[in-house]
């Protein structure tokens, strides 16, 4: 007996020994050899896709994980300062974690920065000074929150952008300096000198609008070295009074912006802002160049008063318009109800726990809460315009926006019930196509979403060399904008055994999966459009079980496509 004991004791103790924890420590450093402070780690799991413990490295540099399970890891490190391709985090390595021993002398270090440069000449191949340039993601991300810090011209006409995110970008050049004597035609006005001529504004080389822009990558071992040629064009300052219906009010200034057509990305970029005199109740909206706009006037104390709107589109020619009026309205009410069809039943009441601490303890009580809500997107104004998204009303299904703006509206379901999406909309008993409706000045007719159940989806992995053990997450890019509102994760788990997260309505999309502990390290947005452009997109029906093929990327694989993305098929020699 003591001997069998004493045999299953050393047994259990090696077992013991054989499952002990390790320890990684190293050091991260910048492209000089310099420690880097406040960098941070991540570990992932190679066999499972797991995410591991994170640590941040000492003002030396050093960093150190403590109590690591056995196995082979991922290790990749991030800092504000060093950004990786498409603004994700840097390259990692991989490390083994023995059991009970430490991994020592790993050694992280940040690729050299990309650097974007160029210079600014006018129409005589003169530097101009003083310009604004800014550089933006050539890819679908859209808004101002992607621009990079502006970069002015030197005397010498020239820019420089440092510690640029490994991308493609397009450049934008605006110049408000005044032309050369030769190019004036100036009058004095009340406020002195109005400007007739400028620079026209560019996206490198030589387009007024985005989608002329030609776009460039900027990585290590690349300089775009842009020269932009700039030529005059006329510009306008727009006038007019400024009024109210009865009713709208306001405390704050009046935001008046004027943009084009066009993308959120182009509204951003190519805007500009006007002024308004209270005391004259007048506007002015200077150096305008000739073109098609959007004017977009409102208040902004929307809380305290009955805001006011007006939304229009406005040409500009080579010579001043006529002054216009500008006049703010209140919004229009539209409102609506959502429709459960056959086979849904999604509008009902829906209950969440909520825990409230009191010196008697804490009490859980049931609060009710909406299905869902209604979305409203400016397809005219994009974010500048914003609407409260409207509760859908648990028992009947209505929803209402008090307050909508005229113009063209996206109309978006949101609902926490992944079982059923928005099938149609209609307005006036005729379906809005895309989901986009003309909001005009007076109140609208009801609108009618009918919901129907989404289609039951399975997903096939496609061949992978990353083995049956690693976890993915299967994600979908839709062809066409979507009537319900969607995450891009659809399922996750490992090959036979995926966990649907949220079911695909009726559409097209294209679909891909990552490895897990790759796929939440990035910022996903920038990555989907360039991974899904080989991919050939497939059809979800309404009805009828579905088992879609999804195309895998490994981590390596993933890195090979962005570096081919920004280098070509010929990289440089400093290439990372």
């Amino acid at each position: 007996m003591n001997r069998l004991f004493t045999a299953f004791f050393v047994a259990a103790m090696a077992a013991q020994t054989r499952q002990a924890p390790g320890t990684i420590s190293g050091i991260v450093v910048d492209a000089a050899g310099v420690p880097v402070n406040q960098a941070r780690l991540q570990l992932t799991n190679d066999e499972t896709g797991d995410i591991g413990a994170s640590a941040g490295t000492q003002p030396n540099g050093e960093f150190r994980f403590d109590r690591v399970a056995p196995g082979n890891y991922y290790l990749h490190v991030s800092h504000y300062r060093h950004h990786g391709p498409l603004g994700g985090p840097q390259t990692g390595v991989q490390v083994e974690v023995k059991s009970g021993r430490e991994t020592a002398g790993v050694r992280l270090a940040f690729a050299p920065p990309a650097v974007v440069s160029g210079r600014i000449l006018n129409d005589d191949a003169e530097p101009v000074e003083g310009c604004q340039v800014f550089l933006l993601p050539a890819g679908p991300r859209e808004g101002a929150g992607n621009r990079l810090n502006m970069a002015l011209t030197s005397d010498r006409g020239v820019f420089r952008f440092d510690s640029v995110p490994p991308d493609r970008y397009v450049a934008f050049a605006r110049c408000l300096n005044i032309l050369p004597t030769e190019h004036l035609l100036d009058v004095v006005s009340r406020d002195g000198f109005e400007t007739r001529s400028t620079w026209l504004p560019v996206f490198y080389p030589d387009s007024p609008t985005r989608a002329g822009a030609q776009p460039f990558a900027a990585a290590p071992g690349l300089d775009p070295d842009l020269e932009f040629h700039l030529q005059p064009t006329p510009v306008s300052t727009l006038t007019g009074r400024l009024t109210a219906t009865p009713g709208v009010a306001w405390q704050e200034p009046i935001n008046i912006e004027l943009h084009r057509p066009g993308s959120q990305a182009d509204r951003d970029d190519t805007g500009f802002s006007g002024t308004f005199d209270e005391k004259a109740g007048s506007f002015s909206i200077r150096a305008v160049p000739p073109g098609s706009y959007q004017l977009l006037a409102m208040t902004k104390d929307r809380n305290s008063t009955t805001p006011g709107y007006a939304n229009f589109p406005v040409t500009v020619g080579d010579t001043a318009p006529d002054p216009f009026p500008i006049v703010l309205r209140p919004g229009t009410t539209v409102a609506g109800v959502v429709e459960d069809g056959p086979g849904t039943r999604s509008i009902h009441s829906r209950y969440i726990d909520l825990t409230e601490n009191s010196p008697t303890g804490s009490v859980t009580r049931k609060e009710k809460q909406p299905p869902g809500k209604i979305v409203l997107e400016s397809v005219d104004a994009g974010d500048t315009l914003v609407v409260p998204p409207a509760d859908i009303d648990s028992e009947i299904g209505r929803f209402s926006f008090p307050s909508v703006p005229a113009g063209r509206w996206r109309v978006r379901y949101q609902t926490y019930d992944a079982s059923s999406y928005a099938e149609g909309l209609q307005l006036n008993e005729r379906l809005a196509e895309d989901g986009i409706i003309e909001v005009p000045a007076e109140p609208t007719p009801p609108l009618r979403l009918r919901l129907a159940p989404r289609p039951q989806v399975d997903f096939d992995l496609q061949p992978t060399s990353a083995g049956q053990e690693v976890k993915w997450i299967v994600l979908a890019l839709p062809e066409r904008p979507s009537l319900t509102v969607l995450g891009d994760m659809v399922a996750i788990g490992k090959p036979g055994s995926l966990a649907v997260l949220d079911p695909l309505p009726p559409g097209r999309y294209r679909l891909l999966a990552l490895e897990l502990g790759f796929a939440v390290s990035q910022d996903r947005a920038p990555l989907l459009p360039i991974l899904t452009r080989e991919i050939e997109p497939v059809e979800v029906t309404a009805t009828g079980k579905q088992t879609l093929p999804v195309r895998c990327f490994t981590r390596a694989q993933v890195e090979k496509v962005i570096k081919t993305y920004l280098y070509g098929d010929d990289p440089p020699p400093a290439a990372p």
